[in-house]
């Protein structure tokens, strides 16, 4: 399995996604993910692309980060040593923990070039 980092409370129902839109508007470094525009191969007419709700991602000198709002929990792909910071002001923000999914010397060896 691959490691990854949730954000998660251990609350009934976990981070409402109110909430979590809530804490994504305030932040000045996580943004939501913006619509993108495509081409139907077959129409060719132009689509726009919509992110699920509650996505969104944020940058860092380790790379790109993308944080999905999954029932009640953040879902973390791409963090690096770098993103760990961020992820924790997220958590710290919405009342939650950080938790490593997977097998956590797998992340940490991801990390240990950095």
């Amino acid at each position: 399995m691959a490691s990854g980092l949730v954000i998660e409370r251990d609350e009934r129902g976990g981070i409402p996604m109110a909430e979590w839109e809530g804490n994504l508007a305030a932040s000045s470094v996580v943004v939501a993910t913006p619509p993108r525009i495509g081409i139907n191969p077959f129409t060719k007419v132009e689509h726009v692309f919509r992110a699920p709700a509650g996505s969104a991602g944020f940058s860092t000198a380790g790379g790109d980060c993308s944080v999905k709002y999954r029932e009640g929990k953040l879902i973390v792909t791409g963090a690096t040593k770098s993103a760990l910071a961020v992820v924790t002001d997220i958590a710290r923000g919405l009342n939650a923990a950080v938790i490593v999914e997977g097998d956590e010397s797998e992340l940490l060896d991801a990390w240990e070039g950095e």
